[in-house]
């Protein structure tokens, strides 16, 4: 059973969800108690994805909107675009640029000595280059 925070603040996707879950059930005539019986669930853990106290997997999500005749889009549609916020880009460092790609590339296409001996080559490259700075 999932464990419930005493002070959990639903975040804004989840009570989004969750409103249009309520929403498609009862305009499709469900019950809380009727759904949670389809799904498997008992009443309090649907209600609680409901009101977006527990927080809903893909699979579950899929699961609901096939019980209530819906796309799983249809959770996100109307949305704030606020509410998915794009995540800060990941800093990659050099492994962006395009030698670094080149040289991951066909470093695994090597494979037995010529890979030990390439490996050794660089190794000994980035020392001579690191004691000179």
């Amino acid at each position: 059973m999932p464990r419930r925070a005493k002070n959990h603040v639903p975040n804004p996707v989840d009570r989004h969800i969750g409103k249009r879950m309520r929403l498609q059930r009862m305009i499709r005539g469900h019950t809380t108690y009727s759904l949670a019986e389809v799904l498997g669930l008992n009443e309090r853990t649907y209600r609680d994805y409901e009101t977006g106290a527990l927080r809903l997997s893909p699979y579950r999500l899929v699961q609901i909107a096939r019980a209530l005749c819906v796309e799983p889009g249809f959770w996100f549609v109307g949305a704030p675009s606020s509410l998915f916020e794009p995540s800060p880009p990941i800093d990659t460092g050099s492994m962006g640029d395009g030698d670094t790609r080149q040289l991951l590339r066909a470093w695994a296409a090597l494979t037995g000595k010529p890979r030990k001996h390439l490996l050794g080559i660089a190794l000994a490259i980035a020392q001579r280059s690191s004691g000179a700075a």
